[in-house]
């Protein structure tokens, strides 16, 4: 039987990953909107992107960039999110 502390120890750091990977995820789609590299892949929206792309609902997008921007205003915070 795995150890059970082990095993949270495990869960808890692939959370923490998670979270480093949605923060540059983030990171990277405030850069195509800017730099409207979603235009130069045919897509009409930064939006459209994302769901086609990345395969995520339209409400995943709409919130991702939602907190795309307001971590602009924040950098304390998204320091804090990057680093999980």
């Amino acid at each position: 039987e795995r150890d059970w502390i082990a095993l949270h120890e495990e869960i808890t750091s692939v959370g923490k990953q998670i979270v480093c990977l949605e923060a540059r995820e983030i990171d990277l789609l405030l850069e195509a909107e800017e730099t409207k590299l979603y235009r130069r892949m045919g897509f009409p929206t930064i939006y459209a992107y994302i769901e086609s792309v990345l395969q995520h609902s339209h409400h995943v997008a709409t919130e991702r960039m939602r907190v795309a921007h307001e971590l602009l205003e924040l950098p304390g915070l998204a320091e804090q999110f990057r680093a999980g």
